[in-house]
């Protein structure tokens, strides 16, 4: 029984992987340098998606680099090229925990040229979550604000 459950769940997780490849679309649409944090876990409340570019994303781009974005859409916060960098390199440093079955978000980052798209658990995410509010501080509150919700909802 439990080689038959290890079966069904190896198979599932095959499935899953390829029809997340077949319903990507990359770099074919995606072109404006940002990153994206689209919760994938469950929850009792929605948690909505957030965008940190250097500028609005067009539309083919949110639904690309957000699959299951809603009708409310996601909160985009727009920064500067150094903080951009500075956001990139907090994602990069971020364990890459993406072969866990336990994954809560997905990331996208889009840089000028390349796009990279992988998983964080819930603990890698509580992390990054944390170092990012902790940058953006002072220099956008509003998404200081955002990230410490975020945050608070994780239970860090």
């Amino acid at each position: 029984m439990k080689r038959l459950a290890l079966v069904i769940y190896v198979i599932v997780q095959l499935i899953g992987t390829v029809a997340f490849a077949s319903t990507w679309c990359g770099g074919d649409v995606l072109k404006t340098p940002a990153v994206y944090f689209e919760f994938i876990g469950e929850s009792d409340k929605p948690i909505y998606p957030i965008v940190i570019a250097v500028r609005e994303p067009r539309k083919a781009e949110l639904k690309c680099a957000l699959p299951s974005l809603g009708p409310l859409g996601a909160a985009v916060f727009v920064v500067d090229q150094k903080e951009l960098a500075d956001v990139d390199n907090l994602v990069e440093s971020a364990p890459n925990e993406s072969k866990s079955s336990k994954a809560e978000f997905s990331c996208v980052v889009v840089k000028m040229d390349s796009v990279k798209k992988f998983r964080l658990d819930l603990g890698a995410s509580k992390k990054l979550f944390a170092n990012l509010r902790a940058y953006f501080g002072d220099r956008s509150p509003e998404l200081r604000d955002r990230l410490e919700t975020l945050v608070r909802r994780l239970g860090a």
